[in-house]
């Protein structure tokens, strides 16, 4: 008779659960991502950590989430050159496990560490979550969330500009665009020097780290490689910032630009030095209005 309650207890309690659940809505949207750090071109040293900040939420429960690093070198000319032995490119993916809830903020102090021997240059940082029962977020829907960051060293170039005024430059039209300053490599015993210098002047995009994708929109641009920048260098082997960026706008161009409301440009130095290392650095460019 005992046996026979209990069993009589236990299907009804499966059923009055079942019942509950179908009650719920079916669970058909992926967990929503707020990736708070890293930040778009965001800047980390080869030999310290990658702070980690998210909020994940779900309208039902939570499941998991994942991390990828991976370098973003391929459309930027690599390949061509031989790249130093000591050096390798970073990756980093990994799993874990979110709690139960519908929102979790998770922090991850400390835990994703960058190699000494990292090779500096652009990475993509891509956060993907699953829920409780499968829903996975995706690129097609922009769901998963990808930002591109940049891994320093202390061999990569160097890009020195001098005449700087309140971090950021001036331009104006119908005068010369002055940049001075140097690029220079530290020094290396076999693998010293350049491989090429990409510069462009152009309209901020706020959703790259770099003006990279944006060529045919600059209004200045200079992409030299090999012999190619032998006309400016220094004596000390440096690069002279000056002869590389000759223009002069047009009251036109410029004029076009702050009717769109527009009164900053981005200057854009991208050097790829022979050891592989990749530099960014993007100066603002105040347009300087009579």
């Amino acid at each position: 008779m005992f046996r026979l309650k209990w069993n009589y207890l236990l299907v009804t309690a499966c059923l009055a659960l079942a019942a509950c659940e179908s009650d719920l809505p079916p669970d058909l949207t992926p967990p929503h991502i707020e990736l708070d750090n890293p930040k778009m071109g965001g800047k980390f040293s080869a030999g310290t950590y990658i702070p980690f900040n998210a909020l994940f939420s779900d309208d039902q429960s939570l499941g998991t989430f994942s991390i990828d690093i991976h370098n973003a070198f391929d459309d930027h000319g690599h390949g061509r050159i031989a790249e130093d032995p000591e050096l390798s490119k970073f990756s980093y993916k990994r799993n874990f496990e979110l709690p139960p809830s519908t929102a979790h903020i998770i922090a991850l102090p400390e835990e994703i560490f960058i190699p000494v021997e990292t090779m500096a240059g652009p990475y993509h940082f891509i956060v993907q979550a699953i829920d409780a029962v499968g829903n996975a977020t995706s690129f097609q829907d922009a769901s998963n969330v990808e930002r591109e960051i940049q891994i320093t060293n202390a061999s990569m170039a160097r890009v020195d500009i001098t005449n700087i005024l309140n971090d950021e430059l001036e331009i104006e039209a119908d005068f010369p665009f002055i940049v001075e300053g140097t690029i220079t490599d530290p020094p290396h015993p076999a693998l010293q020097g350049f491989e090429l210098v990409y510069i462009a002047l152009g309209e901020p995009d706020e959703g790259h780290a770099h003006e990279h994708e944006r060529m045919a929109e600059n209004l200045f641009e200079n992409y030299t490689e090999g012999s190619q920048l032998d006309p400016y260098y220094n004596q000390d082997g440096s690069l002279n910032l000056s002869k590389l960026i000759n223009f002069t706008p047009g009251s036109q161009d410029l004029s076009t630009l702050q009717n769109e409301g527009v009164d900053h440009l981005v200057l854009t130095i991208e050097v790829h030095d022979i050891q592989g290392n990749i530099t960014f650095e993007l100066v603002p460019v105040h347009i300087h209005t009579n």
